[in-house]
């Protein structure tokens, strides 16, 4: 039983560090494919550090101005994070609906059928990790929103609850944003092969 367990909280670890890694890797630049048409990525430590380094500047700016969470905000993001988390899970569901659209031509380049093929595939894992570290953030936010409510008494711990719920609330904006972008030219990509 206690086996178990402990087997059952490092595959929710794993799975956590699995959705960050995946995630991270969605930052970097694309360079190519290698021969078995698996991706190349070079590192971008700008982006990197820009994605999970603004939000931690803007919640410490928000801190140091006294701008701690009300009671009232705290409900606002609850209510504001339930949704986002269910439209993110629908997201999730749309993205598996997808199939790659073979080309009807069949004089077809084949070499260009296999690049469209990688370009798709790539686009289609990006957009996944994108989702699946949005859900995470915002299950994260939830969390830490319903622990705050309860610990509100306790006045001492609201800078430490404000400044975590502000870097997951903004880390999420920016990876919303990216997850629209990302959905966005993928369902382009994927209804002009459909067109054609």
């Amino acid at each position: 039983m206690i086996n178990q367990k402990n087997e059952n909280q490092k595959k929710n670890v794993g799975f956590i560090k699995k959705t960050i890694k995946e995630f991270i890797i969605t930052l970097d630049d694309l360079k190519g494919r290698n021969n078995i048409d698996e991706p190349i990525y070079q590192k971008n430590n700008l982006r990197r550090i820009s994605i999970f380094g603004s939000p931690a500047l803007l919640s410490a700016l928000l801190i140091a101005f006294g701008f701690f969470l009300s009671i009232d905000v705290d409900n606002g993001l609850l209510i504001a994070f339930s949704i986002f988390t269910t439209l993110l899970f629908n997201f999730l569901l749309l993205m598996h609906n997808f199939s790659y659209p073979k080309s009807e031509n069949t004089e077809a380049n084949e070499e260009l059928e296999k690049l469209n093929f990688f370009i798709y595939k790539t686009a289609f894992k990006h957009s996944l990790s994108e989702l699946r570290f949005g859900i995470l953030i915002s299950v994260f936010d939830l969390i830490f929103l319903i622990v705050y409510q309860w610990m509100y008494p306790v006045t001492f711990l609201h800078p430490i609850f404000s400044v975590v719920i502000y870097y997951l609330t903004i880390l999420f904006i920016i990876v919303f944003f990216r997850i629209l972008k990302d959905v966005f030219t993928f369902s382009s990509y994927y209804q002009n092969k459909m067109i054609k």
